[in-house]
């Protein structure tokens, strides 16, 4: 073998990782920090996590409005991390804050319409689950009556 060969398979065999530690990357989005993970749906093996950044500057004992954020990137990429900053700042202001992750095509292979299951997925589980987080949502009945 000579020294080009072996120059070309050295820098292939560094390169590798490399690769191989990005394809795997690309499977999870960046999870933000500082939120508390909870799993709100499960597709085979595949966990899909919202994190939940709680109030913290709250003036009444009741329940705290929430507000859920889904990062953009037209369903092809993006991370929860996206409004991280979003949720620290609203939830030092006594809202509970949370951020979702949800299948895109480029970490899942998926269709637009898995994009928007996961979406109406984790806004159930949010209002099944908001007198355990502490927090509401508005409905749309709330809407309408305020609007009259």
């Amino acid at each position: 073998m000579n020294s080009r060969s072996l120059l070309s398979l050295l820098i292939l065999c560094s390169l590798c990782p490399l690769w191989l530690s990005s394809a795997s990357a690309q499977k999870e989005a960046k999870a933000p920090a500082g939120g508390v993970q909870h799993i709100y749906k499960t597709v085979g093996d595949l966990k899909l996590p919202l994190y939940l950044y709680a109030p913290i500057a709250r003036k009444s004992t009741g329940q705290a409005p929430a507000i859920v954020f889904f990062f953009g990137g037209g369903w092809k990429n993006g991370s929860p991390a996206q409004f991280e900053e979003h949720c620290k700042f609203l939830a030092k202001r006594g809202m509970a804050a949370i951020t979702v992750e949800y299948h895109v095509s480029s970490r899942h292979n998926v269709k637009v319409e898995d994009c928007i299951a996961d979406a109406r997925s984790a806004m159930r589980w949010v209002r099944g689950n908001a007198k355990k987080l502490e927090c509401v949502l508005p409905t749309k009945n709330d809407k309408r009556e305020s609007l009259n």
